[in-house]
């Protein structure tokens, strides 16, 4: 199985861990964390076959590069994926909030349904990216 494979694969069963989470109703708060690790496969699923990514950066082992010189997953997104890096990033930070205040993301509905739209277009930037381009090998220079 090549890496875009897995990352979709994961992709996929996160995003069915975040259906049943909400579904269930009690755990509202970690569905919307299984959807946000939806949205970063798919991102991860795009960065692992750019051609313009050194090798050792196609395969992102934290979210942020701190050290100078050092890029993470947020700012390879940020720079490799600009049309998809907006609704990621507000899932991401969704995700954060929404582990320690559940109850005030969803006032005024339920915060999954509000994160739904984002995590859409992030599983539709990756699903367009995936159809112009061919897979690299994960040993490809």
């Amino acid at each position: 199985m090549g890496a875009r494979t897995w990352h979709i694969a994961r992709a996929d069963y996160h995003k069915e861990v975040a259906d049943f989470l909400n579904a269930v109703g009690r755990y509202k708060d970690w569905s919307i964390v299984a959807l946000y690790y939806s949205a970063l496969h798919f991102m991860d699923s795009v960065l692992c076959d750019e051609p313009e990514i050194p090798k050792d950066e196609r395969h992102p082992r934290k979210h942020s590069g701190m050290e100078v010189g050092n890029r993470g997953r947020h700012q390879l997104v940020a720079s490799y994926c600009r049309a998809a890096n907006r609704p990621y990033r507000k899932l991401e930070q969704m995700s954060r909030r929404t582990r320690y205040d559940v109850e005030k993301l969803s006032e005024g509905g339920n915060a999954y349904d509000r994160a739904l739209p984002w995590w859409r277009e992030v599983e539709r930037y990756a699903r367009m990216m995936h159809m112009v381009r061919e897979p690299i090998p994960t040993d490809a220079p």
